[in-house]
């Protein structure tokens, strides 16, 4: 599971060094734009099928939160035994001018994991919009 924490003005920094304009009432795509950059660094080149569990705008910051396919059908099959419950946090830096963005990661405090769990143990259904 991964948990992403970005304030507003880091995201249209992000959007802005790669010349895209965030749409606040239609974020879906830049959430799976962001789930896709972190899946290719954490797993070392290799993109993850990642998909987006659930958010929560809490002032200038949003928390997403993304599943993996494995979790999705896994739940949907109705499997008693759910793969580990792995949640990490992940922050970006500050885009510079041609250089790559930076990204860091922290295993995830005990309230973010617990949210998670909840959000897992309830309905399927996110609004993208």
């Amino acid at each position: 599971m991964w948990f992403i924490q970005v304030s507003q003005s880091r995201q249209e920094q992000i959007f802005k060094s790669v010349g895209y304009h965030y749409d606040w009432d239609f974020p879906g795509p830049y959430w799976c734009f962001l789930g896709k950059m972190v899946a290719k660094a954490v797993f070392d080149g290799h993109e993850a099928e990642l998909e987006v569990l659930n958010y929560i705008p809490v002032g200038r910051r949003e928390f997403i939160a993304y599943t993996t396919s494995r979790w999705r059908t896994a739940k949907a099959g109705g499997v008693t035994e759910l793969p580990p419950l792995n949640v990490i946090e992940v922050n970006f830096k500050k885009p510079l001018t041609g250089k790559p963005l930076e990204m860091f990661w922290t295993p995830a405090r005990g309230m973010i994991t617990t949210r998670i769990r909840r959000w897992l143990e309830e309905s399927d259904e996110v609004d993208m919009a």
